[in-house]
C-alpha cells in the first residue's frame, strides 16, 4: 500500500523542505501527538535512520519542579502557565543549533498544552509570539508525523493526563494548529510498533527518492 495514502495535509499546504539523502544524514523528523499514542515506542525502533534522538523535555521539567500531572490541576493558572512555558522554552533550547535529529515531540505539542492548560491565563501578546515561533519552527522540519489519539491505552505514569475528553481536545487542537499553519504532515496508521516504524521509513524513502 502506498504510504502516501495516509498523509495528512492542510488545504493548499506546501511541502516541507526535503534535503537530498546522503551518506551523512542531515534531516529533521518530528513526532506530534498526545501522550500514550506510541511516539516513544516507535522512535526507539528507528535507530537505523542514523539520527540523534531527542527525548521529550517534559519529564525533565516535571522532575525539576517536583510535580506530577495531578499538581497541574491543583495549581493556580499563573503557576500552570509558568510550568508549561518552561517546557515550551526548554524545547526551543533543545533544538537550538541542531541540523539533524529525530524528535519525540515538537514545539507544536507544547504550544497545545500551554493553551489548553493555562487557557485564559495566557496573555494575547504571549500567545501571538508563541504561535509565530511554532509556525516558523515547524518549517525547519523535513518530516512531521502525527500520531492519532485513542488508538492505545496510555497507562498512568503520573505525568500523563488520563481524562478522555482532554485527550480528544488536545488531539483536535494539534490537528487544528497544523491546518492553521498550512503545515504538511503524515498521519501514522494503526499497527504494531514495527509496522509503524516501517511506515515512517517508507515515507522518508519515498520523498527523498523523488528529489
Amino acid at each position: 500500500m502506498d504510504a502516501r495514502m495516509f498523509s495528512g495535509r492542510a488545504p493548499g499546504a506546501k511541502s516541507n523542505r526535503i534535503r537530498e539523502a546522503t551518506e551523512v544524514k542531515v534531516m529533521k523528523i518530528g513526532f506530534i501527538g498526545t501522550g500514550g499514542t506510541g511516539k516513544t515506542s516507535t522512535i526507539r525502533q528507528l535507530g537505523d535512520l542514523g539520527l540523534p534522538l531527542l527525548e521529550s523535555v517534559s519529564r525533565a521539567v516535571f522532575k525539576e519542579w517536583g510535580w506530577k500531572e495531578e499538581d497541574q490541576r491543583k495549581a493556580t493558572p499563573e503557576q500552570v502557565w509558568q510550568f508549561q512555558k518552561t517546557i515550551f522554552d526548554r524545547k526551543l533550547l533543545q533544538e537550538e543549533g541542531l541540523e539533524n535529529f529525530l524528535s519525540d515531540r515538537t514545539l507544536l505539542d507544547h504550544l497545545t498544552y500551554c493553551f489548553l492548560r493555562a487557557g485564559r491565563g495566557v496573555a494575547e501578546q504571549a500567545a501571538r509570539e508563541m504561535l509565530a515561533l511554532t509556525k516558523n519552527n515547524l518549517t525547519t522540519y523535513d518530516f512531521l508525523f502525527f500520531f492519532p489519539n485513542g488508538l492505545f491505552d496510555p497507562g498512568d505514569d503520573g505525568m500523563r493526563e488520563q481524562d478522555y475528553v482532554y485527550g480528544v481536545l488536545a488531539d483536535a487542537t494539534m490537528r487544528g494548529l497544523l491546518n492553521r499553519f498550512e503545515q504538511s504532515y503524515w498521519t501514522v496508521p494503526m499497527g504494531t510498533v514495527e509496522e509503524r516504524a516501517d511506515f515512517i521509513r517508507n515515507c522518508v524513502k519515498l520523498d527523498t527518492k523523488d528529489r
